[in-house]
């Protein structure tokens, strides 16, 4: 299997596991790029450079915001990766410019055991750049990381 499918896979799992849980789950789709007649590739596309997945939960399970009188939750902004480039895209979802309210996180499959998924999420206060948490596939997803 590719690298390319093994990622896809990872995907279709995190968004699963989303889904599950009650979110609304977007995934990023390839986007296919001529290169003359007869010759396409395709590439894959993420939301804005850096995001595999955006989620989240319908408004029945958010907070009242007071000042417009309407449920609000934040918007979730996942990337995955099943491969060893863990640090990079951490690297590359710090440098973007996120709003506070936004839930940033990276979940990465663990090279060696494959059940094994560690989460980082971007912290947006003074506590360090990341928290991380970690799970095993088969024992499902805890509360602590949505």
């Amino acid at each position: 299997m590719s690298s390319r499918t093994i990622g896809a896979e990872f995907e279709k799992k995190v968004k699963a596991a989303l889904e599950e849980r009650g979110f609304i789950v977007e995934r990023a789709w390839a986007q296919f790029c001529p290169l003359g007649p007869g010759r396409v590739i395709s590439k894959h596309h993420d939301f804005f450079g850096c995001a595999d997945l955006i989620a989240y939960q319908p408004h029945d399970q958010g907070k009242l915001d007071s000042g417009l009188q309407r449920f609000w939750q934040p918007t979730w902004f996942i990337q995955c990766t099943a491969g060893g480039d863990r640090w990079a895209k951490m690297k590359k979802l710090q440098d973007h410019h996120w709003a506070s309210s936004h839930r940033v996180q990276l979940w990465a499959r663990d090279e060696r055991d494959k059940q094994m998924v560690h989460v980082h999420e971007l912290n947006f206060r003074d506590q360090g750049p990341w928290a991380t948490r970690h799970f095993r596939w088969p024992e499902g997803v805890p509360n602590e990381v949505l």
